[in-house]
């Protein structure tokens, strides 16, 4: 029988009580414990990070490299009073050499049961039940979820998951599995963004999977290991010729469902500086119970840039690029397109450092111990 090792163990123990207590937010049996579950899963992901700084041995270079890291993530979460990006770094010091396919593997399966318990909890009312509707009357469901969107996203994240791990071996059944959660997704919570990444996914796995020398052309390479600078000039723009009025962007606005209005008015209110500012939000279910309007920016790179600070951002772009490029160097190119999915999404939510809406981010590890794929992983390919 083969020995699990502790921090492993730890590791897991941890992530699965942060994902469960995202997911199970809006269970009315556990409403009340959600923030202790929260605390106590990263706690144990403290533990489990502190052991694999030990068991590693890393030399001066690279503890030094730590230690002002997380100063500075201490600074930043202390000035924001948010500490979403220190989570994200603990997440990552946490993962240690962990087989990337089994931590996807096990993430797949924990993410689809605990879909279908929420999903179940909410049809026999033991969820608190939020609805939306559009201006044209549609309904949307949070389906026991905490917002419409989350239950888009979630799928959005299964079916990625599905696909980095069979990308080599894509079935029928496969390409159904994507389409079925977009036809769910209109249907029952009507989510566009996710939709429009999952179209997205679809035509990764028809077209890419089979030309996937198209990423190493020399422009498109240029474009994806800059993807994060670029989105982020992308937003700017988006917001700013909303900002002048410009037709397309008012009308691209209303598809969006005010996305680019709401992110041309926080690049008014806040300043960007070295360590962000203390956002505070005020979401459409909360705005809507107190008779107030919204108060939200759904863009992952303008969070970053505002909340978070200019010091913080310029860490995750060069982080970034050092990741994509050896990602590119692996040739890990269903990684390199799955994660422009995620980078496309995070456009239009405030996503991609949110370990439940990303699993990818655990590939930040690879800074530390360059084990995307491990060797045991290598040779079961050869």
């Amino acid at each position: 029988m083969k020995k699990v090792k502790v921090s492993e163990l730890l590791f897991f123990i941890g992530y699965i009580m942060i994902i469960f207590s995202e997911m199970f937010s809006k269970v009315i049996l556990f409403e009340n414990l959600i923030s202790i579950i929260n605390n106590i899963g990263l706690g144990i992901l403290i533990l489990a990070a502190i052991n694999s700084v030990i068991i590693n041995k890393y030399n001066y270079k690279t503890l030094i490299g730590l230690i002002i890291v997380t100063i500075i993530l201490i600074l930043v979460t202390i000035k924001s009073k948010d500490n979403l990006l220190l989570k994200v770094f603990i997440l990552s010091i946490a993962f240690g050499d962990i087989e990337f396919k089994k931590f996807i593997k096990l993430d797949v399966i924990i993410r689809i049961i605990f879909m279908c318990v929420v999903i179940l909890l909410y049809n026999i009312g033991l969820t608190e039940n939020y609805f939306m509707y559009r201006e044209d009357g549609t309904m949307r469901s949070s389906m026991g979820f905490a917002h419409p969107n989350n239950f888009g996203q979630y799928l959005l994240v299964i079916c990625i998951d599905l696909v980095l791990l069979r990308f080599k071996k894509l079935k029928f059944v496969d390409y159904v599995y994507v389409l079925l959660s977009i036809i769910l997704i209109n249907y029952f919570s009507n989510s566009r963004t996710s939709q429009i990444c999952l179209g997205i996914l679809f035509l990764i796995m028809i077209i890419l999977r089979k030309h996937i020398n198209i990423i190493n052309f020399k422009f498109m390479k240029l474009l994806i290991i800059n993807s994060f600078l670029i989105f982020t000039i992308i937003s700017i723009l988006l917001a700013n010729n909303y900002r002048e009025n410009r037709e397309w962007a008012v009308q691209l606005n209303d598809l969006l469902s005010n996305r680019i209005a709401y992110a041309s008015q926080f690049l008014e209110y806040y300043d960007i500086n070295l360590l962000g500012n203390d956002i505070e939000m005020k979401y459409t279910q909360e705005a809507r119970a107190n008779s107030e309007q919204p108060w939200v920016l759904d863009n992952s790179y303008l969070v970053v840039l505002l909340r978070y600070g200019l010091i913080a951002y310029i860490i995750i772009y060069l982080i970034m690029l050092t990741i994509t490029r050896d990602l590119y160097k692996r040739k890990e190119y269903s990684i390199i397109m799955l994660w422009l999915v995620y980078g496309i999404n995070a456009m239009f939510e405030n996503t991609l450092f949110k370990i439940q809406f990303n699993t990818l981010l655990i590939i930040l590890a690879s800074l530390l111990y360059k084990k995307i794929i491990s060797k045991r992983e290598e040779k079961e390919e050869l």
